[in-house]
């Protein structure tokens, strides 16, 4: 009785493998490669400089590349987590993405000394994307 099971589970493994072979699916356990044109949103290449920076002297500049058009929205957070400002809000581009960004809290006042947090989101219907970048604040002031 184990022979016919065991042929009869080759023969539907075999049809199978046959029919994804005439399919053109690729059989190597790889995930078939991605359709031209359908992309998944992903944040890449973030990065926030100068690091430190003086925000009594100048603004950081947060950068970041996005694979689809996105809505954006960046906001800054003490090392405690505490919010502090929404440096961005609107629409990102697919490629490279630039703000600038004073250093302050969301009142206008400047940054005292310290490391703060920076959270890029990204956001389509289909998918949220994001990543946190660090920066210090440093002035002899």
């Amino acid at each position: 009785m184990r022979i016919p099971f065991l042929l009869s589970a080759f023969l539907l493994w075999a049809g199978i493998a046959v029919s994804a072979y005439a399919a053109g699916a690729r059989t190597t356990g790889q995930p078939p490669p991605e359709p031209a044109g359908s992309h998944i949103l992903e944040i890449t290449n973030a990065s926030i400089y100068p690091n430190p920076f003086d925000p009594f002297s100048e603004n950081a500049t947060i950068e970041f590349s996005l694979t689809l058009a996105a809505e954006v929205e960046i906001t800054a957070y003490d090392w405690a987590g505490e919010y502090v400002d929404t440096v961005f809000k609107g629409s990102g581009v697919v490629g490279m993405n630039t703000v600038q960004w004073g250093g302050q809290t969301e009142d206008g006042r400047k940054l005292g000394n310290g490391v703060y947090l920076i959270r890029v989101v990204a956001s389509t219907q289909a998918r949220t994307e994001s990543t946190v970048l660090r920066v210090a604040v440093w002035n002899d002031g």
